[in-house]
């Protein structure tokens, strides 16, 4: 709005006090003071006189006076300042304008009356006791003219109080310390409502008084009772009227908010005008308060689900990769542990028929202490390369160093094997030049040379197996992350073995000696293979478990990711409503 035109507008408010609360006044006086048309005349006129008096010479100049300090506010405020002084002091002063401009109409329209009444009295000789009701009954037309210009001044300033407060020039702490910068609903309802019902009442009252003390008839009374009640109604309906104007603008207002806020298809971010006159308007700056909060709280829960519906996604995807490779990885250990299963049962046969060549070779005690010597040897190096099988299995490239440790042994069974080819071959040809004497050791050896070659025959068998074993390893071993470390530490424990088996080959200078400790690395080897199948079984049923537990998780991250796509469509679909609602404002 421009200062001129809201000077123009301002300066219209007197008239709009005046052309109520004039008229109402002179009603009543002519009603219950029975004067005569002379000296209703003489006071018209004279009350004209006073009228263009006051209003050319206090009232025009002093409105004149304020509106001109306002609209010179209201201009550099327009003019794009963005100064928060000046915007509080303008906020200030156009609110306390409706109460201050009331307040000096009152008291110069009464101030005007009161000179009438002295006309009255001392010119015209009207009795004392009228000339007290007349100043009763102008005080109450005053007081008409001044609600009336304080309604006119309300929603004439309403929009700068508007528009300053939604330009965010007023801080929390500055609203805090006032809330309401303007009469509040209750007492605002007390000045245009109950006041007027008392001077109401006061007013019939007179009529009864002034007909006693006139000695009116009964019928004169009477009418005279009935048009102070005609304008006793008029004032009540117009004080009830400019009450309820006063009230129904902010409570559509305040209705409408609620209505968005409870569920309502308006727009969440529109905001309700307000002046902050009232306790209504301050409700109306709470309530938006809470819109903008709840707007901030929109765009961070659309940030949020935005972030969680890429990481549902990542998730979702690296669940289903996990689940699938968990599933090759299972599928391909439990190949593995068949395999190993027939391996272990043919490691099982070999020892049993171990056991016979071991059997025959009982008499050689003393070959036999020395090779349970080395035994003994073996055995602690074997325990030692089986702990720290135990503690470096964690991961699938385990099993490769176990599989290469099995290539490691089956080399050592076949040179075993060879060996006692070699020592039976010897033996059967030391019986046949011992003649009968050696007939049943020939015999002994020729099974012994018929064992070594089954045994030559398992472990090809068993290379086939293995073959098989490490084609399913290689798979895992490409899937898994650990580095060769470990490998490297089992391929030391197996040279190590090596060497171990390399001295038992060497000190088995007789049979009885080979016997024995090939029936000690092939009962190593067999606790090998169960150590071997276990560890698999647990690595197989680990792996099971975990993919169990990825189908799951792939399962979880599916709902979660429906869930915040859900999410982020009914903030879409809101967005949506509140683009579509701007487009219609």
């Amino acid at each position: 709005m421009k200062g001129s035109k809201f000077l123009f507008n301002f300066l219209q408010t007197e008239l709009i006090g005046l052309c109520f609360g004039v008229p109402v006044a002179s009603a009543y006086v002519l009603l219950l003071l029975d004067m005569s048309p002379d000296h209703v005349t003489r006071i018209l006129k004279f009350v004209v006189i006073i009228a263009l008096a006051v209003v050319g010479g206090a009232a025009m100049p002093v409105n004149i006076f304020m509106g001109k300090k306002i609209s010179a506010m209201l201009d550099s405020f327009n003019g794009g300042t963005s100064d928060i002084k000046l915007a509080k002091k303008l906020f200030l002063e156009s609110m306390g304008l409706p109460l201050k401009h009331s307040i000096l109409l009152f008291i110069r329209i009464f101030a005007g009356a009161m000179v009438v009444i002295g006309y009255m009295y001392f010119f015209l000789n009207i009795e004392g006791i009228k000339c007290l009701m007349s100043v009763v009954l102008a005080f109450y037309g005053s007081y008409l003219a001044a609600i009336a210009a304080y309604m006119a001044t309300s929603i004439l300033v309403r929009p700068v109080g508007q528009q300053i407060t939604a330009g965010g020039f007023l801080d929390e702490k500055f609203i805090e310390s006032r809330k309401t910068f303007g009469l509040g609903v209750i007492k605002r309802s007390m000045l245009f409502l109950v006041v007027p019902m008392v001077f109401t009442n006061i007013t019939v009252f007179f009529s009864f008084y002034s007909g006693y003390i006139s000695g009116l008839n009964p019928d004169l009374l009477l009418k005279r009772i009935g048009g102070v009640i005609i304008v006793n109604t008029f004032t009540l309906l117009v004080s009830i009227l400019m009450t309820l104007l006063m009230m129904r603008r902010p409570l559509d207002l305040l209705k409408k908010s609620l209505s968005r806020l409870s569920g309502g298809n308006e727009d969440i971010d529109e905001i309700i005008p307000t002046d902050l006159s009232d306790d209504y308007a301050y409700i109306s700056h709470l309530i938006n308060i809470a819109v903008l909060n709840f707007r901030n709280m929109i765009s961070e829960i659309d940030r949020a689900v935005s972030m969680i519906t890429g990481a549902v996604g990542d998730l979702s995807s690296s669940s289903h990769e996990l689940s699938s490779t968990s599933n090759q990885q299972a599928a391909a250990v439990k190949e593995i542990v068949s395999t190993m299963e027939d391996s272990d049962q043919l490691a099982r046969n070999i020892a049993e028929k171990i056991k016979l060549v071991a059997s025959v070779a009982e008499d050689t005690e003393s070959t036999v202490d020395s090779g349970e010597t080395k035994v003994g040897m073996s055995l602690a190096k074997m325990e030692e390369i089986g702990e720290a099988n135990d503690r470096s299995i964690e991961g699938l490239r385990l099993l490769s160093d176990k599989i290469n440790s099995i290539w490691d042994i089956l080399n050592i069974i076949n040179g075993v094997a060879n060996q006692i080819k070699i020592i039976a071959f010897n033996a059967e040809l030391e019986a046949s030049a011992a003649g009968d004497a050696g007939r049943n050791f020939q015999i002994v050896a020729t099974e012994i040379r018929r064992l070594a070659d089954n045994t030559v025959a398992s472990t090809a068998e068993i290379r086939k197996k293995i073959i098989e074993i490490q084609k399913s390893s290689e798979e895992v071993i490409t899937a898994s992350e650990k580095g060769t470390d470990i490998i490297n530490e089992g391929r030391t424990i197996s040279r190590e073995l090596s060497d171990v088996f390399r001295q038992i080959k060497d000190s088995a200078a007789n049979s009885s000696e080979s016997a024995g400790n090939i029936e000690g690395s092939v009962n190593q080897q067999v606790a090998s293979f169960e150590q071997i199948l276990m560890t698999l079984r647990m690595i197989s049923d680990g792996i099971e478990n975990f993919a169990v537990s990825a189908k799951a998780g792939s399962f979880s991250s599916a709902q979660l990711k429906e869930m915040a796509e859900s999410l982020k469509l009914l903030i879409i679909n809101q967005k949506e409503s509140d683009s579509v609602q701007e487009v219609k404002g």
